[in-house]
């Protein structure tokens, strides 16, 4: 047998090289003094280094600016990009991160210290595991949203509200964490599944008699009592669930939403009557998203109010029914959302049918919003909105084509065709997004569905004069006992 001493140094580098060529990932090693000791071909073909670039006995300094800015970089970003980059280094820990490429690959990126001195980066295409995890998340997220619908499955709004609670819960999650509150709770997991598991927060409305969950009014005591046991019928019914599915963290999650998303600050609320922090952080968060959106949206025992007046409800609540750190964070979360206006609510896109013309505002608030997370290429928020933008198309278009048949408009079918093929259009767009990890393409799509919209209203003008309108009640601005249900 060879002994491996014997071996001359050339030898050894070049056993070391056809060894990393065969391992099929991406391989930089580097030496105590930032000198490139090795680079394997996997790793130029992954991160596409350009000549000059990853090259043996050249500094690591010219290989780390590729990676943080590109071919392209000036100097002045160079260097600070530079720091960043070096800081793992300088203090020794290893770490591993995802970075996505354009067209969607993802190349895991590790650095790993060597106790002689150096550091080894590896690279490897993980992007089909990648995708499977973001198939899972949103199949997690479906089989949530259909439990919400099946909850409440004779309201209609049901499904988008749920969409909208969990986005909403996201955003003031993320907002807290950049505050700096809560540090303990809120970790990576709390903020990537509070959105999924906000969703089945009214599960256990399942088991709420149709006379009470509908009611178009105040309920009364008996009423109020059979409607506050949702709460416990939820947790029950999540936590069989949890039985079933080992690891689905996201609905431990929902369990503490369910059950105490109704809880008060100052312990008036239901069903433990909990008080402060003994409320779980996601209760408290889900509390604020879900009596807002109820207060801004139909629901069956009221029409929507003005944002402004529910934003009023909620600060006035601060400290009381609600956390005040939370409050403040939703207060950034509508700030930030009525900073970008692609598409105004104005007279030439109504119809002058109440009910047809509350869904075009929500579309138009939608577009609007879908426009801020883009401009802040926040990924989630971007997700979350396009989900819901399909569920308002669908039935906002569903109510229109009902309501163009019911009034004999003859050009019926090719508003439908309009319809569906921009539904179609949405679908695919969202499709393209997640399966490329969020990155934008050249135009987002609030511009075009803000186009689109505006055409499409031009070609109304006609439709108005079929409409029938039925007498519709003044908007309640009375709700029912502690909040909304």
């Amino acid at each position: 047998m060879t002994d491996p001493t014997a071996q001359t140094p050339a030898r050894l580098h070049g056993l070391l090289e056809q060894s990393a060529e065969a391992w099929g990932k991406g391989l930089v090693v580097v030496d105590s003094d930032l000198g490139i000791v090795l680079c394997n071909d996997r790793a130029r073909e992954l991160m596409k280094f350009p000549e000059g670039v990853g090259v043996v006995g050249q500094s690591f300094v010219s290989t780390l600016c590729f990676l943080a800015l590109g071919a392209d970089a000036a100097t002045s970003e160079a260097r600070e990009a530079i720091g960043n980059q070096l800081l793992p280094v300088i203090q020794q820990e290893p770490w591993s991160a995802d970075r996505i490429e354009t067209g969607g690959t993802v190349i895991e990126v590790g650095y790993t210290p060597l106790s002689g001195g150096g550091f080894v980066y590896t690279f490897e295409d993980v992007t089909e595991a990648r995708l499977l995890v973001e198939r899972n998340r949103r199949l997690a997220r479906a089989h949530m949203v259909a439990l919400a619908n099946l909850a409440e499955s004779l309201d209609t709004n049901a499904g988008d509200h749920v969409l909208r609670v969990a986005r909403m819960a996201e955003e003031i999650s993320r907002i807290l964490f950049e505050q700096g509150e809560f540090p303990d709770i809120l970790d990576g997991f709390f903020r990537e599944q509070i959105g999924t598991a906000s969703i089945a927060h009214d599960v256990g409305k399942i088991g709420v008699p149709d006379h009470v969950l509908l009611k178009p009014g105040p309920l009364d005591a008996d009423e109020r009592a059979i409607m506050n046991r949702h709460v416990d019928s939820g947790r029950a019914i999540l936590e069989k669930a949890s039985l079933l599915v080992d690891g689905a963290l996201h609905i431990g999650l929902g369990i503490e939403i369910a059950e105490t998303h109704h809880e008060c600050f100052d312990g008036s609320g239901y069903p433990r009557k909990l008080a402060g922090d003994a409320i779980p952080l996601a209760g408290r968060i889900v509390a604020v998203c879900d009596v807002f959106d109820a207060l801004s949206h139909r629901r069956p025992h009221k029409r929507p109010w003005p944002v402004r007046l529910a934003i009023a409800y909620i600060r006035e609540r601060s400290g009381t029914q609600f956390d005040p750190k939370v409050v403040k964070a939703f207060e950034a979360v509508m700030e930030m959302r009525r900073r970008v206006i692609l598409l105004r609510w104005e007279a030439p896109l109504r119809l002058g049918h109440p009910d047809i013309d509350e869904d075009r505002r929500g579309l138009v608030s939608l577009v609007n919003q879908l426009a801020s997370a883009e401009s802040l290429r926040d990924r989630s928020a971007v997700e979350m909105v396009l989900d819901e933008v399909l569920g308002h198309l669908h039935a906002c278009f569903r109510s229109e084509e009902e309501a163009m048949r019911q009034g004999g408009y003859p050009d019926v079918e090719r508003h439908a065709a309009l319809h569906a093929e921009l539904i179609d259009e949405v679908r695919r767009y969202r499709q393209r997004f997640v399966d490329c990890f969020g990155q934008p393409e050249e135009e987002g799509l609030a511009v075009y569905l803000c186009s689109w919209f505006q055409e499409h209203v031009r070609e109304d003008g006609d439709f108005r004069h079929y409409l029938v309108i039925e007498d519709a009640d003044p908007p309640k601005i009375a709700s029912r006992s502690n909040g909304l249900s």
